[in-house]
């Protein structure tokens, strides 16, 4: 209390401290009490059944893997159980609500990811530190980039609607020792990062295309020397250095077929004879002048499959540019 006197006017000033002031010294001693106690046992469950809430929560998909039947996701798993081993009260120590702990020091359920593809074992984090509330409440957020397998069914592809499940079980205890149920009932996407969607439009344009050269590649009879698509295909064709007949094969076929010449010459006797004589004018080519539909859509297929790589490239090299030039 301050107490400051001017003339005959008293201002009197009250500071209150808050009682339930953060110490790091007081949550040593709730430490010490609890975790660190003599009765405490770290390998003993908290109760004859514990039950273990789990919840996920994704960071993003990483891959979809369709041949190899694989999920890809980062994230983390929210554990909570209950310990009232660790209770305290918080009014006899200053309203402190949370301590923290190293996870090797106080019990935790022993879980593994039943159909998890890579990084089989027992789910970890040793250093990560537990959060443990007044109430004996422990929760435990260990990160975890999850591969997984996946049934994917792309009958209706690519309308399709995938269900991938992620199975987590205890390794070391039985269903009546230990209980596991959700935390919530859907994964939790508040920190969901959407990959850009430059890529799932690359693969509706692929789709698009796919369809097109199919139906180019199983269209009857041939089709006209004239038509626009049959022009581009041979700029495609002659950029691939793929062979495919040019315009004027046809004409030229015709062209190199042998045709007579006439010529006028004199006699010994004055008068005028006329001699057929015969001039070649270039060999006669045995090239296949006919065009097809499934030589058009064999083409058109390596050319947008060379469009598409470079493209992927290219925005992979700028993508990784750009975070170099960020990091940097």
């Amino acid at each position: 209390m301050y107490h400051l006197e001017i003339g005959i006017i008293t201002l009197i000033i009250f500071l209150t401290v808050a009682d339930g002031a953060y110490s790091a010294a007081m949550e040593t001693e709730i430490r010490n009490q609890t975790v660190y106690s003599s009765g405490y046992d770290p390998i003993s469950r908290p109760a004859e059944v514990t039950h273990v809430k789990i919840g996920l929560n994704v960071l993003a998909i990483d891959e979809l893997d369709i041949k190899g039947q694989k999920l890809s996701v980062a994230g983390w798993l929210t554990l909570e159980w209950q310990d009232d081993r660790l209770q305290w009260n918080k009014t006899e120590k200053n309203d402190i609500e949370y301590m923290f702990t190293k996870p090797n020091d106080i019990w935790k359920p022993e879980l593994i990811v039943d159909n998890s593809l890579a990084n089989i074992g027992v789910i970890s984090a040793p250093d990560l530190n537990l959060r443990v509330k007044f109430s004996g409440l422990v929760e435990w957020e260990p990160p975890r980039l999850l591969q997984t397998h996946c049934e994917v069914d792309i009958t209706y592809y690519p309308y399709d609607e995938q269900k991938c499940a992620i199975e987590i079980v205890s390794w070391g205890f039985r269903i009546d020792e230990l209980s596991l149920d959700h935390l919530f009932e859907e994964v939790n996407l508040e920190d969901f990062v959407c990959v850009p969607g430059r890529f799932m439009v690359m693969a509706a344009f692929g789709v698009f295309l796919t369809v097109l050269i199919l139906l180019i590649h199983h269209r009857p009879g041939n089709p006209g020397s004239s038509c626009l698509l049959v022009k581009i295909t041979r700029i495609c064709a002659r950029v691939l250095c793929m062979e495919f007949p040019r315009g004027d094969e046809q004409e030229d076929a015709q062209s190199n077929m042998v045709s007579p010449l006439k010529d006028t010459k004199e006699a010994n006797g004055g008068s005028r004879v006329n001699i057929t004589q015969t001039r070649e004018t270039s060999q006669i080519s045995s090239i296949d002048v006919e065009v097809t539909w499934v030589r058009m859509a064999e083409i058109l297929d390596r050319t947008i499959f060379i469009l598409f790589l470079t493209l992927t490239l290219l925005i992979n090299i700028i993508f990784v540019a750009v975070l170099a030039y960020s990091s940097g």
